[in-house]
């Protein structure tokens, strides 16, 4: 139990480290994000910032510079006299204006180019696109490209899928001049790299997830081999003990049968020999036990002498079977790979569980055991145990395999789980029920492969 909570502490440990991963990459996710939105924001604001220079340039012949503050004005708003002092908004007192040279129109273009050409590698060392658009939506420069009155229509029309991709991204940027102007929106996309990040978060949670289901399965699993190795052990220690007391027995019976004075008495003698056949059965069974968890040796073996056997072991005790009729029906004499103790076990569950069921029936109860192939290839050999007991409901058939489930009071549920694992795992077989029906009886099938010549085995 120490050993489990322990583990179950790590477990809790590590899930909160995961979960702490998780928050701070969720968390880092939204920082870019806002750090992204902040970049944007200077371009728009680089954007907005140069409109006005260049309309200034663009509609003014020169300019008046005030000689203490560099304020400058349109030229025709100073006097004829431009060396008398005039007020200056921006020093707030009387000072004097000089006129700047004139900027020609080819300067004035060269101006623009510039500014533009800036604008334009400032946006294309960017990895994702940009797009500014006037207040209508209509673009106007798209990836550092203006676009003009001579831009075609379908470049238009791609323009504006483009914006309505980039406002499903992220919510454009309102655009401001001097003054508060609003000029427009800015579209922006993702860095790829964002994207990659922005995934993170639903792959780490997911890992989380499956980190969880697997710690689960992986409990699970230890505790069943937990318990599968309790119950290994207990097995073999129980095989342990009572193997000294049964070779005692043996010892005991060997010294009857050897007393000639036995011979007189047929009644003894016959208990003599029943009782060591008892003896020897239960020497084969505490082998089976001894040997539950090891990887069984594997040999031909005929399929009709083991289910004769078992069925003449039952019929020949009716105190076991309790008047129950135990017979065996048609037996094909075919070889499977397997193992004979293992295989007898299986049909001794079968046999024990319908008898218990005959038992609690009403009339006369009756098991029988027959082996044929069922089907033409003749691959495969079917074993079949039937009875005509209380049956079993419809509603618990898919529970008849599982640990702990029994029909019988008192009864433990391993028989059944057991022989399953034995005829699947061990013989690649399959044992299933076949039928039952409440009042009538039920029937188990056991189909394994047929030994041929061809595999080497036979």
């Amino acid at each position: 139990m120490f050993t489990f909570r322990r583990r179950l502490f790590l477990i809790i440990l590590a899930t909160l480290a995961l979960w702490l991963m998780l928050w701070y990459t969720h968390n880092l996710v939204e920082r870019l994000r806002l750090s992204s939105r902040v970049a944007n924001e200077t371009v728009a604001w680089f954007w907005a910032g140069i409109q006005y220079p260049l309309s200034f340039i663009a509609g003014r012949e020169g300019l008046s510079v005030c000689i203490e503050c560099g304020y400058s004005q349109p030229l025709e708003r100073l006097p004829e006299e431009t060396h008398v002092p005039i007020y200056c908004p921006q020093c707030h007192r009387m000072t004097r204006f000089v006129t700047t040279s004139e900027l020609n129109a080819e300067q004035r273009r060269e101006v623009h180019r510039m500014a533009r050409k800036l604008y334009s590698d400032l946006v294309n060392r960017l990895p994702y696109s940009i797009v500014f658009t006037d207040n209508t939506g209509f673009p106007q420069v798209v990836d550092g490209r203006p676009v003009d009155e001579d831009t075609p229509s379908d470049s238009i029309a791609a323009y504006r899928k483009k914006i309505a991709e980039l406002d499903r991204v992220n919510e454009p940027l309102p655009i401001y001049g001097p003054g508060g102007t609003k000029l427009g929106f800015l579209y922006y996309g993702n860095d790829p790299i964002f994207r990659e990040i922005a995934w993170m978060p639903f792959l780490e949670l997911g890992f989380v997830i499956l980190i969880g289901l697997l710690t689960v399965l992986f409990m699970r699993g230890e505790r069943k081999r937990e318990r599968e190795m309790s119950w290994v052990a207990f097995a073999r220690e129980t095989a342990h003990q009572i193997s000294t007391p049964l070779s005692s027995l043996m010892g005991w019976l060997e010294l009857m049968a050897e007393n000639p004075s036995l011979e007189s008495v047929p009644d003894a003698s016959e208990a003599v020999r029943a009782m060591k056949a008892d003896v020897e059965r239960l020497e084969q069974i505490a082998h089976r036990y001894a040997h539950i968890g090891r990887k069984p040796r594997m040999e031909p073996v005929e399929v009709a002498e083991v289910v004769w056997d078992t069925v003449t072991y039952f019929s020949g005790r009716q105190g076991l079977v309790g008047g129950i009729t135990v017979e065996a029906g048609n037996l094909v004499d075919v070889r499977v790979e397997g193992n004979a103790v293992l295989l007898g076990w299986v049909l001794e569950n079968l046999i024990k569980n319908a008898v218990a069921a005959c038992s609690s029936g009403e009339g006369p109860g009756r098991v029988e055991v027959v082996c044929d192939y069922p089907d033409e290839s003749r691959t495969l050999v079917e074993i079949q145990v039937s009875d005509n007991g209380r049956g079993i409901q419809p509603r618990e058939h898919g529970q008849v395999f599982r640990t702990g489930y029994s029909t019988r009071k008192g009864g433990w549920g391993l028989g059944l789980p057991l022989s399953k694992r034995i005829v699947e795992e061990y013989h690649n077989g399959k044992l299933k029920l076949l039928s039952s029906v409440p009042g009538k009886g039920t029937t188990f099938s056991v189909i394994l492969p047929v030994c041929t010549p061809k595999d080497g085995s036979c």
